[in-house]
């Protein structure tokens, strides 16, 4: 049989797939290549024209440029999810790394091998960055296992739930029998804070957004990066305008510190959160009287406690990797001989080291770590 030929949109869009196939995107070449052509070789100019939207509907949620911050940002992804990957749990590796004006992650891309009907998703994880324009910022990343942690529990988290949820009943009843005796409009108030309760902290699923599951990725986060995610912390919420606002997604920014903080004491670093612990008391003597006793309410420290404790839990069965004081000191030794960190940790870790000895010789440091990186990972 003779081959059909290309069409023209069809061939413009096949050189943009293969510049992805010589980066770490080349599996998503290869899936994208052989929906463009087994599109084309059907002979249904409607049916190829509906595939190449799709995916040039997908390439335009890449990164304008698959240059070397692209890849030095993709590596520090790999590295932490390889990193989470040596216990019980794996992560994949499909992560894309794209740029925008704040952390956050994005619905992911969901392609089905036109060869084996094979399923395969790839996550996005949005880097704060302008334009991905020059050096990361490395003093900012531990927002990124932030993010990560949320792709962690998007896949594996149903077991924190589970034990979350049980230790959630039980502080529930507890307010329902005290709330027994109440009459009226009383009992209405309190019928109206528990179900408020239950709406804010608990996910109808866990991919929902949900208290618990923002509380649970701070942990993991601080539960990783100790000192270094706690600074990043307090430069991003300590200047909040409203420390109160209660929204359905994002806990109150007082709770979310609070969470830290005791998680903190938990860890080991319990001297590192002063400057929270003073964000905090001035906080709350500003408390509004009006939302006053249902913050205190939907806020409690029961709750707080219970996520924290089956998230750590959750962190040492899954052997999530910890910095503890011997993991910190090996970096130390790290920095101070003047060895390049390979993995994400001693890069990101390390850059809070360093910034915090000397702010001078930081973006000299940065840069030269970024580029011998950059460098070995080169193809």
């Amino acid at each position: 049989m003779r081959r059909k030929r290309l069409s023209r949109s069809s061939s413009h869009l096949l050189e943009k797939i293969e510049n992805l196939h010589s980066t770490p995107l080349y599996q998503l070449s290869d899936l994208l290549k052989d929906l463009v052509v087994g599109a084309q070789m059907q002979g249904d100019p409607a049916g190829e024209q509906k595939i190449n939207t799709y995916v040039q509907n997908i390439l335009d949620r890449l990164p304008h440029r698959l240059d070397d911050r692209f890849l030095f940002d993709a590596y520090l992804i790999q590295s932490t999810l390889n990193s989470w990957s040596q216990g019980e749990i794996r992560l994949s590796n499909m992560v894309i790394p794209t740029y925008s004006i704040d952390w956050g992650h994005e619905p992911p891309i969901l392609i089905q091998s036109v060869r084996n009907s094979q399923k395969h998703r790839f996550d996005i994880i949005r880097i704060r960055s302008n334009e991905q324009e020059g050096n990361p910022d490395l003093i900012d990343y531990p927002w990124l296992f932030h993010e990560l942690g949320h792709l962690l529990i998007s896949k594996h988290g149903q077991t924190i739930l589970d034990r979350f949820l049980p230790k959630f009943n039980t502080l529930i009843s507890r307010l329902k029998i005290r709330s027994i005796a109440d009459t009226g409009s009383a009992k209405i108030k309190a019928d109206m804070i528990t179900e408020e309760i239950s709406a804010r902290w608990i996910p109808s699923s866990i991919n929902d957004p949900a208290w618990l599951r923002e509380l649970v990725v701070d942990v993991i986060a601080l539960w990783s990066l100790g000192p270094a995610y706690i600074e990043a912390f307090e430069s991003e919420h300590t200047n909040v305008s409203d420390p109160f606002l209660i929204e359905q997604g994002h806990p109150p920014v007082e709770l979310r510190t609070r969470a830290l903080v005791e998680t903190a004491n938990k860890l080991g670093w319990k001297n590192e959160t002063q400057k929270l612990k003073a964000s905090i008391k001035l906080w709350r003597d500003d408390l509004p009287q009006l939302i006053r006793n249902r913050y205190i309410s939907l806020s409690q420290i029961g709750l707080i406690n219970a996520a924290i404790n089956v998230t750590t839990d959750f962190c040492t069965t899954a052997k999530i990797p910890r910095l503890d004081t011997p993991q910190m000191e090996r970096i130390i030794g790290l920095i101070n001989d003047n060895i390049v960190p390979e993995e994400s940790v001693e890069i990101i870790f390390g850059a809070f080291l360093v910034y915090e000895k000397d702010e001078t010789i930081y973006e000299n440091w940065e840069a030269n770590i970024y580029q011998t990186l950059v460098n070995e990972i080169k193809p």
